[in-house]
């Protein structure tokens, strides 16, 4: 589990601090396991991240780690 201790939420997820997030729900998972950054401009159009649950479950599209 991942707590946060402080938060800026503009984008509106409702995340506040003391929120706690499953790792195995975010890409952070996969950057560590991998060692490799992501990066992506649209998750609709990428041939890896179209399908994977972190975009849907979170309602991104774009993403750089």
């Amino acid at each position: 589990m991942w707590r946060a201790c402080a938060v800026v939420d503009d984008m509106g997820l409702g995340m506040k601090a003391g929120d706690e997030l499953d790792v195995d729900s975010t890409l952070c998972k996969d950057v560590m396991e991998s060692q490799v950054g992501i990066a992506f401009d649209d998750s609709l159009n990428h041939p890896v991240f179209h399908d994977h649950q972190t975009p849907k479950i979170y309602g991104f599209r774009a993403y750089i780690s």
